[in-house]
């Protein structure tokens, strides 16, 4: 299966969200092998149900966490982490996937849902509840599962994940630990994030970012490494290598993902995917990448 301890963690991007225009994806992790066995960490905020029946222990920025049925964790953005098990069976997990857009839509003037996924709450990154507690949560969840809907479906799954956060600020809610965030520093991570991912194909000048947030060119790369320990030019790279993995899994002829996911040239193309995964792109086609 290979080596769950890479020395750099991976960015797995919203090429999974099954919902990626609506800004959140939700996914029941139940059996087989893990989709992620090695540190990585994602663009978007990420909230875990620990349902197992055994207990699990998550690796989150080099720290372990023990978690047991009912513990909620919680992952800020571009946190490295992973649940250190090879196989979901005895780990399930019910897990969901936000953009930003979402937590600053679904904010008022009284609750910051930015602040649950403050690192410096007491109950950040796991929420540990009993059972009674939990049970609520249970309830939405099974809705997620058992409500079938043709076409409100979308209108269902923001209703649900709007219980869900409601549920989860009250329950962290520790009125002597808020901090405050700046929503305006989340505001334009989002609209960097949103400007990169639907502009792949194309290359990206940073002064076209900073065209596009009216904010100078030096501002916004000391933001973006201030909040994610990052940089953009490095992101913006990782993006496009992340859209050529999920471009290679269909038949595309590879010079023209290279095309396809802004690369200037085939050459460059193949020295970075390279340089990132340790084979070229036609040999990690064919099925001797990190899923083996």
């Amino acid at each position: 299966m290979g080596d769950i301890s890479l020395k750099e963690p991976w960015l797995l991007d919203r090429n999974t969200m099954s919902n990626y225009e609506d800004a959140y994806n939700i996914v029941m992790h139940k059996s087989g092998p893990l989709d992620a066995y090695f540190m990585h960490y994602h663009d978007y905020y990420e909230i875990s149900f620990y349902l197992g029946r055994e207990p699990g222990v998550y690796l989150i920025d080099q720290k372990e966490y023990r978690v047991l049925r009912g513990d909620i964790i919680v992952c800020d953005l571009f946190q490295p982490h992973m649940l250190k098990c090879k196989n979901n069976v005895g780990h399930e997990r019910f897990n969901i996937g936000l953009d930003p857009r979402i937590l600053l839509s679904y904010s008022s003037r009284n609750a910051n849902l930015l602040e649950i996924f403050e690192q410096k709450s007491e109950n950040y990154p796991v929420l540990h509840l009993d059972i009674w507690q939990f049970q609520k949560y249970m309830n939405v969840i099974n809705d997620f599962q058992t409500i079938d809907m043709k076409y409100g479906k979308e209108l269902r799954d923001r209703a649900l994940i709007y219980q869900i956060l409601a549920y989860l600020y009250e329950d962290g809610y520790e009125e002597n630990n808020r901090t405050s965030i700046s929503a305006k520093h989340v505001k334009l991570l989002s609209k960097l994030i949103h400007y990169i991912e639907t502009h792949l194909d194309t290359p990206i000048p940073l002064e076209t970012l900073s065209e596009v947030t009216n904010y100078s060119v030096a501002h916004i790369c000391r933001v973006f490494k201030e909040e994610t320990n990052d940089t953009l030019v490095h992101y913006m790279l990782e993006k496009r290598l992340q859209k050529a993995k999920y471009l290679l899994m269909g038949t595309m002829p590879i010079a023209e993902i290279a095309e396809a996911t802004g690369f200037n040239s085939y050459s460059y193309f193949f020295r970075a995917f390279k340089k990132a995964y340790g084979m070229g792109p036609e040999k990690w086609r064919h099925g001797i990448g990190i899923k083996n």
